[in-house]
């Protein structure tokens, strides 16, 4: 019986490595947006806190000038919170084209693994058919020998 060889066998490997970098690849992203969504957590945390100083501090003595000092920093932590969700937008926007990117090279590679089932199986089939036939052979010059 002849050892199998599977001709598109360079291909396959190229697809594996390609379904790896993409695999990586969506990995990263996801590392991505949760670090942004915790950046923006983070942010959202702090705005909260400047809330509740600014509430507070309009019930206890008012004092204009550290009034309008809280308020400048709870804009500027809303300023970063509006950039924290452009980027967790963005970020969830990359992670959408890599996780297809890799749904792509997943279905390719599967594709030439599929290929490669097949061939096996071809191959497979052949290698038993052949030992079928030598086995038939064998039995008919057998079966001659004892007609003699």
């Amino acid at each position: 019986m002849k050892r199998f060889r599977f001709p598109m066998k360079s291909v396959a490997t190229v697809r594996e490595l390609a379904e790896l970098r993409a695999r990586e690849s969506f990995a990263q992203a996801i590392a991505v947006v949760t670090k942004a969504e915790e950046l923006l957590a983070e942010v959202r945390r702090r705005m909260e806190e400047l809330r509740e100083i600014v509430v507070a501090g309009r019930l206890q003595s008012f004092r204009p000038r550290d009034h309008v000092a809280f308020l400048e920093a709870y804009h500027a932590e809303h300023r970063h919170e509006i950039e924290a969700r452009h980027a967790v937008v963005a970020a969830t926007n990359v992670l959408e084209q890599r996780r297809q990117d890799w749904l792509e090279a997943r279905r390719a590679l599967k594709l030439i693994r599929n290929l490669e089932a097949r061939a096996r199986t071809v191959h497979r089939s052949a290698a038993e058919h052949e030992s079928q036939r030598e086995l038939d052979e064998l039995a008919g010059r057998s079966r001659a020998l004892v007609r003699l």
